[in-house]
């Protein structure tokens, strides 16, 4: 597949040194789909395309589920945002709930299969217009979860998505989702006129019979059907649809609905559940407006073991506008310097140095970050060099 020049550079500065110094971020977003499907394959092609880092490494076997393959072994942060849930249009002082923002560190090895599902925003209601003949009491979808898992369903983190805004006469607005969770099962619609959001593995639950629940991550994340012709469909990623309340946000446990007709009451935890499995987390309720996303990115480690015995290297000026020095208080005749740009051109290598100091000239490279290599003993540090 065709891949960015940074993308490529980190294979080869981590082949040949053993590690990984550029950092790199991979955005995943809903590539422009909108309602209760998520994107198809042409979709994807059209907006990761050119210079995007995703270009051509994005595969859509169910529609929707995007499937990623990791480039290089390492440690990633991944961050999953929700989408919020769909409007009402006619409750002007109320709003939706709003997605939940779930970030954390995870280590990811160098071809494993990531499934990326972005969740999408619940529909708005409308006034209805023939042939629609329905009342005008209407509400919003749910808004769709953001998940990434592994080829088997086990997820890494999963981002819920908000619960759709009620109709007119509530002076509440609807649930946004939680940080927490209470399983993988889809939301209820028992006390409550809509579908539940969609689950981990469990679909939300229908209002009637007219497969207003989302669907499970699991069953790949369709949202609600809307109950009636102008109230909102559930958003791609498990959203639920609406009749009078606000659908389910979709979410690792779906949203449930809230009772019908009590206007001033809240019901914060109706809300759609997250999940996160990883290290240094940080985690925000009821926090995103509009679609989701998923964010990957790349840590960059310096070296690969920062505890290597100094081998008494200085290098002068750095950062330099021409010539690097490299002094060796500790030189061996098995000496070896290599240096390399940062997409992986050796730009100076020397084998078996005779002296304890050598001089580099990059007046005709270009600015940037440069990486030098010291081997020597069977040992080897690595270290950062800037061009001005």
């Amino acid at each position: 597949m065709k891949k960015s020049l940074l993308k490529l550079a980190l294979g080869v500065v981590a082949f040949a040194f053993g590690f990984s110094a550029v950092a790199q971020t991979y955005t995943f977003t809903n590539c422009g789909a909108t309602g209760r499907y998520g994107p198809t394959q042409t979709q994807v092609n059209a907006t990761y395309t050119g210079s995007n880092t995703l270009a051509g490494d994005v595969t859509i076997n169910t529609q929707g589920i995007q499937e990623w393959t990791v480039p290089v072994t390492g440690n990633y942060s991944i961050e999953a945002i929700g989408a919020e849930g769909g409007d009402s249009t006619n409750s002007p002082d109320t709003y939706p709930g709003k997605g939940a923002i779930m970030k954390g560190e995870f280590n990811l090895t160098q071809g494993t299969v990531l499934k990326i599902l972005v969740g999408q925003r619940g529909g708005d209601a409308a006034v209805p217009v023939s042939p629609c003949t329905a009342h005008q009491d209407r509400a919003g979808g749910g808004g769709g979860g953001s998940f990434v898992t592994d080829t088997s369903n086990t997820p890494l983190i999963v981002a819920g998505g908000g619960n759709g805004d009620n109709w007119g006469d509530w002076n509440t607005s609807g649930p946004g989702a939680l940080i927490t969770n209470t399983g993988t099962g889809g939301g209820t619609s028992t006390t409550g006129r809509a579908g539940g959001g969609g689950g981990l593995i469990g679909d939300g639950q229908d209002y009637n019979n007219n497969d207003e629940g989302g669907h499970s991550f699991i069953n790949g994340g369709e949202g609600g059907n809307r109950n009636e012709c102008n109230k909102g469909d559930g958003g791609f990623g498990g959203g639920g649809g609406a009749r009078y309340e606000g659908g389910g946000g979709g979410g690792y446990t779906g949203g449930s609905i809230v009772p019908s007709n009590q206007y001033n009451n809240t019901y914060p935890t109706f809300g759609a559940g997250s999940y996160n499995n990883g290290m240094n987390q940080v985690n925000l309720a009821d926090t995103n407006s509009g679609h989701g996303e998923v964010i990957i990115e790349f840590i960059p480690v310096v070296s690969i073991d920062e505890n290597i015995e100094s081998m008494g290297v200085n290098i002068y000026p750095n950062p330099t506008n021409n010539i690097i020095n490299i002094s060796l208080d500790n030189f061996s005749a098995n000496t070896k310097l290599t240096l390399t740009s940062i997409d992986g051109k050796v730009v100076y290598q020397q084998n078996n140095i005779s002296k304890n100091i050598a001089s580099v000239d990059l007046s005709n490279n270009s600015k940037g970050i440069y990486f030098l290599k010291v081997e020597a003993n069977n040992q080897y540090k690595v270290y950062k060099v800037i061009k001005e």
